[in-house]
């Protein structure tokens, strides 16, 4: 018949148009859909894992990240050393001194107990 119509045709060309399927070709179809949509589950339980896996690895990371920015933003970072304490008992401040640049790195007011009792007895008597 496809012969006979194309014998008497004036034209012919490409042309699209939808076209039913068989039932074999929708079984087909379907048993594909089957197979796509496992290895889909698949591949998608795969990503979930491999998520939690980079963000375990990315949390200590991105908490590092944060740290430099604070302490690059502040100029500064804290540090625990060694410091010598003096006490400057006419201006009743105790004063921190870097055992590592020797700078002043704090000062405080002084405790009841640093404070010496006999000198400011002793500038009060005049001696």
């Amino acid at each position: 018949m496809a012969n006979e119509i194309s014998a008497i045709a004036d034209r012919r060309e490409q042309f699209g148009y939808t076209k039913q399927l068989t039932h074999d070709e929708l079984a087909e179809l379907k048993n594909e859909l089957s197979e796509k949509a496992i290895e889909a589950k698949r591949l998608k339980e795969q990503l979930k894992l491999y998520s939690t896996q980079i963000k375990g690895e990315l949390k200590p990371i991105m908490a590092e990240k944060d740290v430099l920015i604070e302490t690059i933003k502040q100029k500064a970072k804290f540090v625990t050393e060694l410091c010598s304490i003096v006490f400057d008992q006419e201006k009743q401040i105790a004063e921190y001194y870097s055992e590592v640049t020797g700078a002043i790195v704090h000062t405080r007011p002084l405790n009841v107990d640093e404070r010496q009792t006999s000198i400011k007895f002793l500038k009060a008597q005049g001696e």
